[in-house]
């Protein structure tokens, strides 16, 4: 909104109460506003238009001439530092197969790497530390804080996968007997542990065993949204959370090992909206360091599992012992998953867990890098095409399809393209083809919704892809058990057999090759450093605004790419009229007076808008976004493209 100009302000208009406008339709307006303090701007929103005129504070709808009043108001912001800790090597850690151990202890070199955190934590002055109610953080809590500062079990920080019994946690009498037999730990310091004596939608051991899998997912997304409305209501701007794996990749998107401190800045707009400004993984101390080195000393024990370069991804993590407990179905879409099997661009599973940023993102490679493990094997996979425009100035940029959003007055959000690895029309066959080699599924996906390609011709081309594509990175980045594919637009023009214009750059060409289907509606051009600032707010200015006409049923229905740049080169020429060629055949549109003629669905005459700022969609942005994921590998491409 505002934040985008410099300025941290908002819009609001009254209908009854005040409430707040749209983040796309606020930043119309904050700009209208710097431009000048004292005129009037139109808007359209939706099927609306409205006249805004700033010297009144008032905003008047264009078809029905009411007028509502507006206001400029301070975009309201609660930060907090939030150091989020997790447990030290548990036994579930230390073997190959801990996933069924219930409720499991630290190691001894577990509890070394707690007991190393303390004096890095007497530095932060938090004001509370909230600990998961599993006995592995409590005993990290106990052991990595003074006595001085009070910790507090929080059954919403609770591990995902609550259907395994290294999930499901003890039951009170027995946590208690543990926690007083385990050495350096001090029960009575941990407040709120009577309250895991009753059941609670975020805490129930025993009733846990009779729930599916279904309601299991959903009581941990709210569990999740409780944590962040907690951290958000505390009196503390500073404050710690001891934890697991998951929970700190869902909210940071930064992956820690064991007694890793990541380091967090969070922000709250006026809505309740949570949006992660930063996130930094801090050095350990060198204590921690020699602990999970397994160095000599009192601690003594063998060594910690060696750890992969922070730097390189694991394709996708392995359930290895240095990775948090993740089950085989945790890994797998639920049935209610909004993502899971779909086939529509952009998808990205909100399961399992994603790996590191790959190293040396610029280089080429093959699109055919693979999973190494049949339990690690994603589910969905995307392509996002890269290259330099011409449209953008010859900047770097990204090409990104629009999809209708359901549940929605007629919108479109865009973002790369991909979906679920279900072997499209080909049936079980081709799927489990794709899930071995998801580059299979991932240009499968897009070969059909960029190129309108579908069946064996599809594969067919896909196939050709994934052996000559030259992939950003040399492999695809794993995203939450999503792997995204980031390939040069010029590897894939090679591939598809269209004849390359010499004067024309590629990922423009590819644009203009786009076929529309009934699953993404248009494609427009977006700069890098363009997408990744509206990753926070969830819009971006395209290189060249989205034209299109909505039709009898308020639904948008987005024009070529190739019409939306020349009617904007006819905007300003008085009296211009385009041929454009929509669904309904041929029609005539004017650019100045935004509106269509031509054969429509009853033959009269249909506005036409114009969108300078698109909307991203959802899975992308945030910092459980994968554009947080694939900030590093953008950047250091358009760095050295």
């Amino acid at each position: 909104m505002g934040q985008r100009l410099g300025k941290l302000m908002t819009w609001e208009y009254q209908h009854g109460t005040w409430r707040s406008m749209r983040p796309e339709d606020a930043l119309k307006l904050e700009e209208g506003f710097c431009r000048d303090a004292k005129g009037s701007v139109r808007v359209e929103c939706g099927r609306r238009a409205y006249t805004v005129d700033f010297a009144e504070m008032t905003q008047t709808n264009c078809h029905t001439g009411k007028v509502r009043k507006i206001r400029r108001v301070p975009f309201v912001v609660d930060k907090k530092v939030v150091y989020f800790i997790r447990h030290g090597q548990s036994e579930a850690n230390a073997v190959a197969s801990g996933g069924s151990i219930p409720d499991p202890a630290l190691t001894e070199l577990g509890r070394c790497q707690a007991a190393a955190l303390r004096p890095e934590t007497e530095k932060w002055c938090v004001g509370a530390v909230y600990v998961s109610p599993l006995l592995r953080t409590l005993q990290t809590a106990c052991l990595a804080f003074s006595d001085a500062v009070p910790l507090e079990v929080s059954r919403c920080a609770r591990e995902h996968g609550w259907s395994e019994p290294q999930n499901r946690g003890a039951p009170p009498e027995e946590l208690r007997e543990r926690l007083e037999a385990a050495p350096g730990v001090q029960a009575e310091r941990l407040q709120g542990l009577g309250k895991l004596r009753r059941p609670h939608k975020f805490w129930d051991p025993a009733g846990e065993r009779q729930l599916g899998r279904r309601e299991l997912r959903h009581r941990r997304r709210e569990a999740s949204e409780f944590l962040k409305c907690k951290i958000q209501t505390s009196a503390h701007d500073a404050l710690a959370c001891v934890c697991h794996y998951r929970v700190i990749k869902k909210i940071s998107g930064v992956g820690a090992s064991n007694a890793e401190v990541v380091r967090c800045t969070l922000t709250w707009d006026a809505a309740g909206k949570c949006t992660l400004l930063d996130a930094e993984k801090l050095a350990l101390p060198a204590a921690a360091e020699e602990a999970l080195r397994g160095g000599g000393g009192p601690c003594d024990a063998p060594p910690a599992p060696a750890r992969a370069p922070s730097a390189l991804p694991a394709l996708p993590p392995n359930l290895d012992s240095d990775m948090e407990e993740v089950s085989r179905q945790d890994l797998l879409p639920a049935a209610d998953d909004p993502y899971s099997g779909s086939s529509s661009a952009g998808e990205a599973e909100e399961v399992g867990r994603g790996g590191g940023l790959g190293a040396g993102c610029c280089g080429g490679g093959s699109a055919g890098s693979e999973p190494r493990s049949d339990v690690d094997r994603p589910r969905s996979a995307s392509v996002l095409v890269v290259g330099r425009s011409a449209h953008c100035g010859g900047a770097p940029a990204v090409l990104l399809g629009g999809v209708k959003v359901k549940r929605s007055n007629g919108s479109v959000a865009f973002c790369d393209f991909g979906g679920g690895l279900d072997g499209g029309s080909g049936g079980r066959r081709h799927a489990a083809e794709e899930r071995a080699r998801p580059a299979l599924g991932a240009f499968r996906e897009l070969v059909e919704e960029l190129l309108g390609m579908h069946g064996p011709t599809a594969r067919d081309v896909a196939g050709k892809l994934a052996q000559g594509a030259e992939v950003v990175g040399g492999r695809p980045i794993p995203h939450r058990g999503h792997l995204l594919y980031v390939c040069t637009a010029g590897s894939i023009l090679a591939q598809v057999g269209a004849a390359a214009d010499p004067s024309e750059s590629a990922i423009d060409q590819l644009a203009g090759l786009f076929q529309p289907s009934s699953e993404v509606a248009c494609v427009t051009l977006v700069p890098i450093d363009e997408l990744l600032r509206g990753a926070a707010t969830a819009c971006v200015s395209p290189a060249a605004p989205v034209w299109g006409s909505w039709s009898r049923h308020g639904r948008a229905r987005p024009f070529s790419f190739e019409a939306c740049l020349a009617l904007e080169q006819a905007q300003d020429q008085p009296g211009a009229s385009l041929v454009v060629q929509t669904k309904d055949g041929p029609c005539t549109v004017s650019p100045a007076s935004l509106q269509l003629q031509g054969p429509g669905e009853d033959g009269k005459e249909r506005s036409v808008f114009r969108w300078d700022v698109v909307q991203l969609r959802e899975a992308l942005v945030g910092g459980e976004g994968s554009l947080a994921t694939l900030r590093e590998p953008l950047l250091r491409w358009a760095s050295e493209c």
